[in-house]
C-alpha cells in the first residue's frame, strides 16, 4: 500500500464523484470505502483519486434503470459481509496451494459460496 493511501483518507471515485472514507482493510487493492450514509463499497485503486473534500452519501448513480428511468445504486456491501470477506482473505494468505472451499468454510465457519461468487 502507497504512503498515500491510509485509513481516514478521502477518496473520490472518479466514475460517479462520490467521495468516502477509507476503511481498515488487510488488503490493499480493492479497498474499501464508507460513505456519510453508511454505505460501503469496493473499490480499486485505478478508480480513485485522494482528495481534501468532505465525504459525500452514495449517490443512485449505478445500477439499473427503474421505472421511472432513475438509476438506482446497488446497498453496497452490508458490514457482516465484508468481514465474510476479510476472514476468507486471512485464511486463504496463510495458504501455499488451492484449496476447496469445504476447507475454507470448516476454516472459517460459515459457508462462504455467496461471498466468494460476488467476488
Amino acid at each position: 500500500m502507497s504512503e498515500n493511501w491510509h485509513t481516514g483518507q478521502c477518496y473520490r471515485v472518479i466514475e460517479t464523484g462520490e467521495i468516502g472514507q477509507l476503511l481498515p482493510c488487510s488488503c490493499d487493492n480493492p479497498i474499501i470505502l464508507e460513505f456519510k450514509d453508511g454505505i460501503r463499497d469496493a473499490f480499486f485503486l485505478r478508480e480513485l483519486e485522494p482528495t481534501t473534500h468532505p465525504i459525500t452519501a452514495s449517490y443512485p448513480t449505478r445500477g439499473s434503470a427503474n421505472k421511472n428511468g432513475v438509476k438506482g445504486r446497488p446497498k453496497g456491501l452490508a458490514r457482516r459481509t465484508v468481514e465474510k470477506m476479510l476472514q476468507i482473505y486471512r485464511f486463504l494468505e496463510t495458504q501455499s496451494e488451492p484449496v476447496y472451499r469445504s476447507a475454507i468454510e470448516k476454516a472459517v465457519g460459515f459457508n462462504c459460496t455467496r461471498c466468494l461468487m460476488s467476488q
